[in-house]
């Protein structure tokens, strides 16, 4: 799935939404002219479009979180 954002995500669907496992590229807008982004992956659980379980958020800078994520 391609969102309008940039984002794009890879995985399983349920009533149209991320469910289940699926990897979820981010392109966030960083404050200022809108020209500049920051990128991360999320690799993990999602439940009914949102990060619910076990997953792994990678930014472009290297840093990294592993952990149990609860409804975003």
């Amino acid at each position: 799935m391609n969102y309008k954002n940039g984002d794009k995500f890879r995985g399983t669907f349920k009533d149209g939404r991320a469910n289940g496992y699926g990897i979820m590229k981010y392109n966030y807008s960083l404050p200022g002219n809108g020209a500049e982004y920051e990128e991360a992956e999320y690799k993990g659980v999602f439940k009914a479009g949102k990060r619910d379980g076990f997953g792994t958020m990678t930014w472009s800078d290297g840093a990294v979180f592993n952990g149990i994520w609860k409804a975003d």
